[in-house]
């Protein structure tokens, strides 16, 4: 009788074991999972600390179909050509609201980095950024507002049109 003990308490141990055992592991793969999610979280949230745009100045066009906007970039980092272009640009006033793509044509955005510093492929800190707006319609006389929002960076400027 005392060897059927033996056994059954044997079984049980080795039970217990492979339980605490695939346990352990699953703990082990969560706590590698949020550490990686925090990671990725903190890096992004550098990017974005390192990352600062600010607008200088528009021009409107004569014909009120052409807004040029010059932005500054005054962060530490390097914004890629690919996260300008994959930026959104929206124009809100009185009247209209247009969000705009990146392209040739009209409800397009284009830019141009003026004056390159470093030959990286990109827009670095200390460079200004233009951008050309092309409108489907001309403005008409009000204030506007546009917001540039890119990946790691955004930048809201406000301007008047006077008849």
């Amino acid at each position: 009788m005392t060897g059927a003990y033996i056994v059954a308490e044997a079984i049980f141990v080795i039970s217990l074991i492979i339980t605490a055992s695939a346990y352990a592991s699953t703990m082990f793969n969560f706590v590698d999972d949020l550490k990686q999610a925090n990671q990725a979280k903190i890096a992004r949230m550098k990017r974005e600390a390192l990352t600062s745009v600010e607008p200088l100045m528009s021009y409107v066009s004569d014909n009120r179909s052409i807004v040029h906007l010059w932005l500054k970039n005054v962060g530490t980092e390097r914004i890629s050509y690919a996260e300008i272009e994959a930026s959104d640009i929206f124009l809100i006033g009185r009247e209209t609201f247009s969000y705009m793509k990146y392209g040739q044509g009209a409800s397009r955005w284009t830019y141009n980095v003026l004056k390159e510093n470093l030959p990286d492929n990109g827009w670095s800190w200390g460079e200004t950024l233009e951008i050309t707006l092309r409108l489907e319609a001309p403005l008409n006389p009000g204030e506007y507002t546009v917001k540039v929002a890119g990946p790691y960076f955004s930048a809201t400027h406000v301007f008047s049109l006077g008849e």
